[in-house]
């Protein structure tokens, strides 16, 4: 649960703008659910792992769905490879939406540090995305069902190395098909996640 729309990252961007001397940045009361609303979302994901009867090949397959600012269905299957210490199920790369994580960092039993490569791809049978078709209160620029892509596929490639002092650093290269069928909004694009994570 929390928040849509409200002015906070307005606020970081515009402190770190007036530190750096740029302009002030514009258009954050035409963003979604301006002034905040309240919001939600509900997901389960259920994983399958193959069992690959090697100690540095662990292959995962997901499906699940979520209700709430994301309502979609998803099926997905990925992999790692290289120098693994800690199970399967610790290291969730396919629940990447907006930056929701749900990854566990598990310190490793042995001294070695651990080094694999991460590949996967997701498929979602997407149904409402309140980020681009609003909420509640009325916002300047939302989108309608019939504008936004009822299925979209992304995939991910990256390099992750986990410490046994519960460190865990990675870096992931993911595509993304377009969410929008509307002109120059109707485009894939491909974006890089640094992640680091600590368990306490």
């Amino acid at each position: 649960m929390g928040f849509l729309g409200l002015s906070v990252a307005a606020d970081v961007q515009n402190a770190i703008h007036d530190m750096t001397g740029s302009d002030e940045a514009q258009g954050w009361r035409h963003q979604v659910s301006a002034g905040g609303e309240p919001t939600f979302k509900y997901s389960m994901t259920l994983q399958h792992h193959f069992d690959t009867r090697r100690d540095n090949l662990q292959i995962t397959s997901a499906a699940g769905f979520s209700l709430g600012y994301l309502t979609e269905g998803i099926l997905g299957i990925s992999l790692r490879t290289g120098l693994i210490r800690t199970p399967a199920w610790s290291f969730n790369v396919p629940n990447s939406n907006y930056g929701a994580k749900a990854n566990v960092v598990v310190p490793t039993s042995s001294s070695l540090t651990e080094l694999y490569l991460i590949a996967g791809a997701n498929l979602k049978l997407r149904a409402y995305n309140a980020f681009l078709q609003g909420q509640f209160r009325d916002s300047d620029l939302t989108y309608s069902s019939s504008q936004t892509e009822p299925l979209v596929y992304e995939g991910w490639l990256g390099l992750s190395c986990e410490f046994t002092s519960g460190f865990r650093l990675s870096y992931l290269l993911r595509h993304q098909s377009s969410e929008l069928k509307e002109s120059l909004a109707d485009r894939s694009f491909t974006y890089a996640e640094f992640l680091v994570s600590y368990k306490l």
